[in-house]
């Protein structure tokens, strides 16, 4: 914590749920050291916690704020608990309509980890509304969300649909009257991560709750962990908003069966990921954590490490974002537990194509596994060549700029006779320039010439 910079620390002990009257001290004593609250609003912008910080700060120390950023906090804040109030409520309808067309769904995340990890609807923003539904429910949910007016975007074929749908686990419809996203998951992750989620363990644990008086199928406490651990661990944490969820969860559920979690998430592939979310979770937002997991997480080399690498991204000036799927991440290597998990992640991450090549080359239903040889001709011969040309093209340019500069002979210039006229022009500019020089050092519109000569003069070739 000593090398992070005083905004960020503030940030990571605002994002709190609860505080007790120690930390509150600590962040009244940071307020004192005078806060930069131009950098300070924008970290918490860009991770998605200026309204968790701004209800601590308004609760712990509104006499150090000032008032036009309480009031911003203040307002912000209400904003969120009316959209996810709306969020909420349509979430319970399109789980009803899903139910009457024979199909389950399992909300998770969005406004339901909002009432449960958090206790208020205005303390957490979503944007979209995430439901679990089955493999074989993927049609059906599909056909009742677009019965209730949402839609998908692209003018994509069925099999470029489908074959998005294997490549990312889910799909994505949108309400333009309501501004409403829907994202149906079938999985998780996108299929280059290579976890074994027991999908079928998630389903028989699921149980029926009443949540904000509407009840519906929710996540165990210990899946529900296991699936915002696994969200974060694919993306890395590039926002602090998911280990602060994690830590959220853990604080809400005071009955949660460790041992459990430890045992599933070993049998899934996915007990690092669990661990570096508890670690950031209990370093960061002081989650209270058992010790034998806190002894898990110290015995592996590797947690450390990567917390810090975490740490590091997150005191950026800029947001660092997820890494790409098509593009091998050594910390998404290392969060695969075990060598075969480890290689299937190398493996799919090279050979799967990617869906901006499924969006882009429309194939019939019958040749979609076209897309995977396709997409290894793309990854070895096209983007290479692409690559090569474009390093040509600067090496042309540079050449030629270095050419302009000189009084070679024109006729035995290799290129076009635009360029060879364009070259004559900047020369005959810079001779004059020069002469006008001579004349007087001190003339600026001499220098001025060759600049205006400079940014007129193209090359074609």
């Amino acid at each position: 914590m000593e090398s992070m910079t005083l905004e960020l620390r503030l940030l990571l002990a605002c994002a709190r749920v609860l505080t007790d009257q120690e930390e509150e001290v600590a962040i009244r004593r940071m307020l004192e050291e005078g806060i930069d609250w131009t950098l300070f609003a924008h970290k918490a912008v860009d991770h998605d916690l200026a309204i968790l910080a701004g209800h601590t700060l308004a609760r712990v120390a509104p006499d150090m704020v000032p008032d036009d950023i309480l009031d911003a906090f203040r307002a912000t804040i209400e904003q969120t608990r009316r959209k996810n109030r709306v969020l909420f409520d349509e979430l319970a309808r399109l789980i009803e309509a899903l139910a009457s067309d024979g199909v389950d769904a399992i909300p998770f995340k969005g406004p339901v980890l909002t009432i449960q990890a958090y206790g208020d609807l205005g303390l957490r923003a979503f944007q979209d509304l995430d439901l679990l539904i089955l493999d074989s429910d993927m049609a059906r949910t599909i056909t009742t969300l677009t019965g209730l007016g949402y839609e998908r975007k692209g003018g994509l074929t069925e099999a470029q649909i489908e074959m998005i749908q294997r490549l990312q686990g889910k799909d994505f419809v949108y309400r333009e009257d309501a501004e409403i996203g829907v994202e149906p998951n079938m999985r998780f992750t996108p299929a280059h991560m290579a976890l074994d989620i027991d999908y079928d363990g998630l389903w028989r644990h699921a149980r029926r709750t009443s949540v904000n008086g509407r009840t519906m199928l929710t996540l165990a406490p210990e899946d529900d962990l296991l699936a915002l651990a696994v969200h974060g661990g694919k993306d890395l944490w590039c926002k602090i908003k998911w280990a602060c969820d994690v830590a959220a969860l853990i604080g809400s559920q005071s009955k949660l069966d460790w041992g459990a979690l430890a045992e599933r998430a070993r049998a899934q592939g996915c007990l690092r990921i669990i661990l570096l979310a508890v670690s950031l979770a209990r370093t960061y937002f002081h989650a209270t954590v058992p010790d034998a997991i806190a002894a898990l997480e110290r015995a592996d080399p590797v947690i450390e490490p990567m917390v810090q690498r975490i740490v590091m991204r997150w005191q950026a000036d800029k947001p660092i974002g997820a890494p790409s799927n098509k593009t091998l991440s050594m910390d998404r290597l290392r969060i695969h537990d075990g060598v075969v998990r480890r290689v299937r992640y190398v493996a799919r991450t090279l050979l799967l194509p990617g869906t901006h090549l499924v969006t882009s080359v429309p194939l019939p239903k019958g040749l979609s596994f076209a897309y995977v040889p396709i997409g290894i001709a793309n990854d070895l011969i096209a983007l290479p060549l692409q690559r090569a040309h474009r390093r040509m093209l600067a090496r042309i340019g540079r050449l030629q700029d270095t050419l302009a500069g000189r009084n070679f002979p024109l006729a035995g210039m290799l290129a076009s006779a635009g360029t060879r006229r364009s070259i004559k022009r900047f020369q005959k500019a810079r001779a004059h320039a020069k002469r006008l020089l001579a004349a007087d050092p001190n003339k600026i519109n001499a220098a001025m010439t060759v600049r205006k000569d400079v940014r007129m003069t193209t090359f074609s070739c």
